[in-house]
């Protein structure tokens, strides 16, 4: 991602008059990795929806119970 800010993004930016200033770098940097973990927390949500295995447990494994409800 750097090299596509570097050369391409934040140089196209400069000569439609838009300046980046380090600090206006960094909270780029960081709003984009921001967006990046939300997109990717949506993605494992719907994985884990649309999984058959949704239940966190192999297909074809049992749960043993014990007299107090706890998974063994």
């Amino acid at each position: 991602m750097i090299p596509l800010f570097d050369h391409l993004i934040y140089p196209a930016l400069r000569s439609a008059g838009i300046n980046f200033t380090p600090i206006k770098r960094i909270y780029t940097g960081f709003l984009v990795c921001g967006l990046a973990l939300v997109y990717s927390a949506i993605l494992q949500q719907f994985i884990y929806e649309k999984s058959p295995c949704h239940d966190n447990h192999p297909s074809g494994t049992l749960v043993f119970r014990t007299t107090k409800g706890l998974g063994v």
